[in-house]
């Protein structure tokens, strides 16, 4: 068992808690969560391994907010549900987005829209080409700004819009701000950050910092 400034931990207990700081959750942090799971388990449970694996789990899901169902009702404007996916390049804004369509319309039935702005990279637009084609949704390539409100209107019929831009680096401000142009023409509902949780807790802050420009309302990773 370990001992630490919580107190004693028996063997299951305490590997969970080398575990989470091995991830890089802080140490106060791993402390409370371990001291909330050996408080709500009996002393049986907090010697049997799976449980307090499961616990821990279950106590880290708790804290994290999450939204709910992705299907919501019909926007008071009487748009689509407009949805744009932003953040650096390479976390897999692309491959997301096409998971989402899937989702959409075949899981919830909806009719749904693809537009994307990503025309840096020939491959991305293949890509949701692909996509578009095997789930029979329509997708707009979009070069500017003015292109990007002409597809959206184009696109009012849809239940769903989702907007693939492209990759931008948080360093290039002259690119973020050309993101920003075609984000203020297409009107999103919902802006998502997309962050690869592989990558440094710093780089992912500094994502965060950069993008917070574009004003997203919701973190996907």
């Amino acid at each position: 068992a370990g001992v630490l400034s919580l107190g004693p931990m028996t063997e299951p207990l305490f590997a969970n808690y080398m575990r989470l700081c091995d991830a890089g959750v802080p140490a106060e942090l791993a402390e409370e969560i371990a001291s909330d799971v050996r408080g709500a388990l009996t002393a049986s449970q907090i010697g049997d391994a799976a449980v307090v694996r499961s616990a821990v789990l279950t106590r880290l899901a708790s804290m994290m907010p999450v939204v709910g169902s992705m299907v919501t009702g019909a926007p008071e404007d009487g748009r689509p549900l407009t949805i744009a996916l932003v953040g650096p390049t390479g976390v897999g804004k692309t491959t997301t987005l096409a998971k989402l369509a899937a989702l959409y319309k075949l899981r919830y039935g909806k009719r749904v829209g693809l537009i994307t702005s990503d025309t840096y990279r020939i491959a991305a637009v293949d890509q949701l080409k692909t996509y578009a084609s095997i789930i029979d949704v329509p997708l707009s390539v979009v070069m500017t700004a003015e292109e990007m409100g002409q597809a959206c209107r184009e696109m009012g019929g849809c239940d769903v819009v989702l907007i693939d831009s492209a990759g931008r680096s948080q360093h290039d401000a002259t690119r973020l701000d050309g993101l920003r142009s075609f984000l203020e023409a297409c009107v999103p509902h919902q802006t998502h950050l997309a962050l690869a949780v592989t990558a440094a807790d710093t780089v992912m802050y500094r994502a965060a910092d950069r993008f917070g420009a574009m004003s997203p309302d919701r973190i996907l990773l």
